[in-house]
Order: structure tokens, then C-alpha cells, then sequence
């Protein structure tokens, strides 16, 4: 276990925050293309392409730093994230131009969002964040007349 701002971290946490990590790199060689494509072209369309493209680099940031924060929203957002990847992948096969023939789209399409979905799905009691009781013991005057009549003195 490593120590983290003082918080004990397990290591599906950390595996899925690197998962994330590579991701958003991958959205961001993906954006800075857009963006060169946009520059050489003129086209207003890539260059909006390349502006939702960054966007999505900022939900998987802040995704991927939620995950690492324990952040209760973070595990079911990165969820739907990857399912969204996976259906975006099902959907660009089938309709558009066929499955990927390269290893690294098979590699970012498939085999990243899948291995972040195993990763991310259990939820471990380690992972979870630890709940706070506090447990305060009244006097005895103030548990009411129940308490201070309970004890019959003898004598």
C-alpha cells in the first residue's frame, strides 16, 4: 500500500487512474491533431470536432483525478465513460467503416476501456470510504428520569 496526502490507496485505484491517464493521452494526441488538421484545412467543422475533443480530455481529467481521490461520483462516471467508449466503438464498426484493423485502435478502442471497466467495476470495502461514528456518552442527568432511578441504592 502507498500513502497518498495521508489516505492508504489500493491498487485498483492506482491501476485505474493510470488506465484513465493513458486515455486522456490518447484524447489528447487526438485533440492536438484536430487542432493541426483544423490550421491546415480552414474547415469550421474540424475545428469544432477539435474543441468537443478537448472537452472530453477535461471530463476524463477530472475523471481520472476524482478515481484517485476516492470521489464517490468518479467510479460510476468513469463507468459510463468507458460504455460509452465501447459503445461508440460498437457503433463506428458496424455503421461507418468496419472494425479496427490497427493494433493500437484495437489497443485504445477495445482493450483499454475494457481493462478500466474490470478495474473499476468491483468496489472493494478497501476502497470505499471509511465512515465516521462518533459515539459521545451523556451524564447521567441529562439521559432522563429512567437513567437516575435505574439503581435502587441499598442499604
Amino acid at each position: 500500500m502507498r500513502r497518498f496526502t495521508g489516505v492508504e490507496w489500493t491498487g485498483s485505484t492506482e491501476i485505474g487512474f493510470a488506465l484513465l491517464l493513458v486515455q486522456a493521452g490518447s484524447t489528447a494526441v487526438t485533440a492536438v491533431g484536430m487542432l493541426a488538421v483544423a490550421a491546415v484545412e480552414t474547415d469550421p467543422n474540424a475545428l469544432v470536432t477539435a474543441a468537443l475533443t478537448l472537452g472530453v480530455l477535461g471530463v476524463q481529467l477530472a475523471v481520472a483525478v476524482g478515481v484517485m481521490g476516492r470521489r464517490r461520483w468518479a467510479r460510476p462516471a468513469a463507468l459510463v465513460l468507458q460504455a460509452v467508449a465501447l459503445l461508440a466503438t460498437a457503433i463506428g464498426s458496424t455503421v461507418f467503416q468496419g472494425p479496427p484493423m490497427t493494433l493500437a485502435a484495437v489497443i485504445n478502442d477495445l482493450v483499454l476501456p475494457l481493462a478500466t471497466i474490470a478495474v473499476i467495476a468491483p468496489w472493494p470495502r478497501s476502497v470505499r470510504r471509511p465512515r465516521t461514528v462518533r459515539v459521545v456518552a451523556r451524564p447521567k442527568e441529562e439521559r432522563g428520569p429512567q437513567a437516575a432511578t435505574s439503581r435502587v441504592s441499598e442499604g
